[in-house]
């Protein structure tokens, strides 16, 4: 059941990016970015969120988002720019735990001033009074990047748990 899920929402991602190329393309025409050149400004807009979470740097975490960003998590229905923001700075309102988020790029696909990627994110979650980890988490985003002002910025994504596969290493 989830992996139909995964693998409606990754269908519907890609004609809404083939969608929006063809809407934009109507309009004008869309700027040509190198893969490898979307490829380091999406990391490096991960990175700021992940240096962001692991400082409790409000700021540096938020700067992955556009302030149109609407975001739908795995218990939530659509979050906006202050949601986000509000959602994150409660966790961070917890002086005895320390956030360590890494994740890894699965897919990018890039068209035109559109980039989707998928992510899997882990969060550590530790207590510093003990020094227990106190959550390991891995979960799966769709992250819709759209080319804003000279920079790369997340305007949608969708977070949902991992696919579970029995005897999967």
């Amino acid at each position: 059941m989830k992996k139909t899920i995964a693998i409606v929402l990754l269908s519907v991602l890609v004609v809404l990016l083939i969608g929006l190329r063809l809407f934009s393309g109507i309009f004008c025409s869309p700027k040509k970015f190198s893969y490898e050149k979307v490829e380091q400004e999406v990391k490096q807009r991960l990175d700021f969120q992940v240096e962001g979470i692991k400082k409790k740097d409000i700021d540096l975490t938020m700067k992955v988002f556009a302030p149109e960003v609407i975001g739908v998590g795995r218990t939530s229905v659509d979050r906006s720019y202050q949601d986000i923001k509000d959602s994150i700075l409660s966790d961070f309102s917890s002086e005895n735990l320390y956030y360590e988020y890494t994740y890894k790029i699965r897919e990018l696909l890039v068209e035109g001033n559109i980039a989707i990627a998928r992510v899997i994110w882990t969060l550590k979650t530790t207590d510093t009074e003990s020094n227990e980890v106190i959550q390991m988490r891995e979960e799966v985003s769709m992250d819709i990047f759209k080319y804003v002002d000279n920079q790369w910025l997340v305007t949608r994504f969708i977070v949902y748990d991992p696919i579970v596969r029995p005897n999967a290493i």
